[in-house]
């Protein structure tokens, strides 16, 4: 939350709507009826993130759960839980994304007693062997271990890069883990738990499965400082900007991003490999990135054509015949190729002089793209003036 806003709390309301007789809450509340409250609610207006239970006792026994998170969210209950409410609770780490914490919880769908701590747990005390579900906040991965003391199996989890962004514009990632089965791990497995990366194994959920993203850690093991870059932030010229500059040792992405030793994507370009998200990298990589963006890939085929070798320089994506480059000096020196249409490029204007078929040849996530660093790689010996859809050459 940002500084002077307003406590995480809930309003109860009987009506849908926000309408009817209120009450609110900042504490956790694990049975209504001394509210006489139980049964009887229909929406909610809160900030923070709160779940909401069927049953008294965060659903010591099986029942519905839902929850609501972000700033000043007013919303109505799902079916489910309309008029049926009969206990809820905060998760009271989400003050800050710079606070890292994770939240286990005895039953799935997180439900039951509950432990959560913002440092390296050794043993989690009442909830070893008894961990159902999972909850993280903040910027940085945990590490799950089957056995105390950092020990046994473990695996990695995320928050997901679903946010919320507060009227400051401070931005809060989540990760929500409601079986044991989506961690690969049994009900009950986990014993111990540590802040930062530590496995091969490695879970994150990204929103709707369909925003390009990516993480950057400035810490081993990806930890912290950490940036969060969405769609509405895929061309950072200068990562000086976010203070991240000549620091990045860790990765994690959705999409094609390029990063750039230099700033304004200039220098050398570093992409990640089409089968992997994490990336912890090699040591000719580490703290050298100042500048990076993302390859647009949804949607139509299409083609981003550079202005400068090894994708570096301007950028001009097309999605149709182009019989002049609008970059510097109408030329490309570098291209990719995005989608399954084959595409034909011309060392001249207007489809005139040489010209070479390109097409995508590698399956990156759900798209076939297709990188040619060089004119060279074209099969041609000059730049590119002109672009047609389809393969004419």
């Amino acid at each position: 939350m940002c500084e002077g806003s307003d406590p995480v709390k809930t309003s109860l309301y009987l009506y849908s709507g926000g309408k009817g007789y209120q009450r609110s809450f900042e504490e956790n509340v694990p049975d209504l009826v001394p509210y006489n409250l139980n049964d009887r609610i229909n929406s909610v207006i809160q900030t923070g993130l709160w779940i909401y239970y069927e049953h008294v006792n965060y659903n010591k026994m099986s029942g519905a759960i839902h929850y609501f998170h972000g700033p000043d969210v007013a919303k109505d209950f799902p079916d489910k839980l309309k008029n049926r409410v009969s206990s809820f609770r905060s998760v009271k780490t989400m003050l800050n994304n710079d606070k890292n914490m994770i939240t286990l919880y005895a039953g799935e769908k997180f439900s039951g007693d509950e432990f959560y701590t913002p440092t390296d747990k050794s043993s989690i005390g009442n909830l070893a062997g008894k961990v159902s579900s999972v909850i993280v906040t903040g910027r940085s991965p945990w590490t799950l271990y089957t056995g105390t003391s950092y020990t046994g199996e473990k695996v990695c989890v995320f928050p997901t890069v679903s946010y919320n962004k507060e009227s400051c514009g401070q931005v809060l990632d989540l990760g929500f883990y409601p079986e044991m089965a989506e961690v690969g791990l049994a009900n009950g497995a986990v014993k111990s738990v540590k802040l930062g990366c530590f496995a091969e194994r490695k879970l994150s959920k990204n929103k709707g499965g369909c925003d390009d993203f990516i993480q950057l850690f400035g810490g081993d093991k990806f930890l912290d400082p950490v940036v969060n870059l969405h769609e509405d932030m895929d061309h950072i010229s200068d990562l000086g900007s976010l203070e991240m500059d000549n620091i990045i040792k860790c990765i994690y992405r959705i999409g094609l991003w390029l990063l750039y030793d230099d700033v304004n994507f200039k220098g050398r370009v570093y992409y990640v490999e089409p089968d992997k998200k994490w990336v912890d990298l090699p040591p000719e990589y580490r703290d050298t990135f100042s500048s990076l963006r993302r390859i647009k890939t949804r949607g139509a085929d299409k083609v981003s054509l550079f202005r400068t070798s090894s994708f570096t320089g301007e950028e001009l994506q097309v999605w149709r015949n182009a019989e002049e480059i609008d970059l510097p000096h109408n030329k490309a020196c570098s291209l990719i190729v995005i989608g399954k249409s084959p595409w034909t490029v011309y060392t001249g204007k207007f489809l005139d002089g040489d010209k070479a078929c390109v097409n995508a040849t590698v399956k990156y996530e759900e798209k076939l793209i297709g990188f040619y660093p060089t004119v060279k790689s074209m099969g041609l010996s000059e730049p590119v003036k002109s672009i047609v859809k389809g393969c004419y050459a």
